[in-house]
């Protein structure tokens, strides 16, 4: 998983991807990988991402999922309420699992 500025992604990808280049604006993308006959490979799962900021305002990330030679990705964007901490929580089902694996991550972001 990343978390980054929109702003940051070169142009040609934020427009393939339908973002709009703002550093107000947060992205997160997230990629599932297993081992197959010893190799890492990324795969689908059902992903669910949702974002707050340190009072607890939070709220859900849409993500879409996006492949390229092969390798499946979730991304999504996001508004950001200002400078600070973001604490992002994501809910990972791969194929075969009836619960989620939960990941809690911080990213600190600095708007100008």
């Amino acid at each position: 998983y990343n978390a980054l500025t929109t702003g940051q992604l070169p142009a040609a990808s934020a427009k393939t991807y339908g973002f709009e280049r703002s550093d107000a604006r947060g992205l997160l993308n997230v990629a599932i990988e297993t081992q197959r006959n010893g190799a890492a490979q990324m795969i689908s799962a059902d992903v669910q991402a949702q974002v707050s900021d340190l009072t607890g305002h939070a709220q859900p990330i849409a993500l879409k999922e996006t492949s390229e030679n092969g390798d499946v990705d979730y991304i999504g964007d996001f508004p950001l309420s200002g400078s600070g901490a973001y604490v992002f929580t994501l809910k990972v089902t791969p194929p075969g699992r009836t619960q989620p694996f939960v990941v809690r991550f911080n990213r600190d972001y600095v708007i100008d």
